[in-house]
């Protein structure tokens, strides 16, 4: 694990190069069943919303130390994945669209933000690795 908020900045290099790759992908190939990704993608994005708010409220000791690490990350993903998957909901998908394919792109990003970060938490939790909460100090 790393310490204070360096496991964040690794998340979101790691997701913004995968939502780079994806959205080169999406301006170039389209991508059949896209729709129904989008639902899923919304789907664990709520199912990780709620099972990260239950970890929140009974946190104690050693999960509040892991939420402190993974929530700033942990919400930008969700609040990002949620915005960025009802505007892509809401539109038609093409291909050779500059617009979807950067739109595609940031939802992968958010998507993986959020995968990530509460992978990340669970892992701080089930190992107890956890280190001293920058936010307090």
């Amino acid at each position: 694990m790393f310490r204070k908020n360096n496991n964040c900045i690794l998340i979101l290099a790691i997701s913004a190069v995968l939502g780079i790759i994806v959205g080169v992908v999406a301006y170039n190939v389209t991508i059949p069943g896209i729709t129904i990704a989008l639902g899923v993608t919304l789907a664990f994005t709520a199912l990780i919303l709620l099972l990260s708010t239950g970890i929140a409220l009974k946190a104690k000791g050693n999960e509040s130390d892991c939420l402190c690490n993974y929530s700033k990350c942990l919400a930008l993903g969700i609040v990002g994945t949620i915005i960025t998957g009802i505007i892509a909901l809401s539109i038609t998908i093409a291909t050779a669209s500059i617009a979807i394919a950067i739109l595609l792109g940031l939802l992968t990003a958010f998507a993986l933000t959020t995968l990530l970060s509460f992978v990340g938490l669970l892992l701080c939790i089930a190992l107890k690795d956890c280190f001293v909460c920058p936010c307090n100090g």
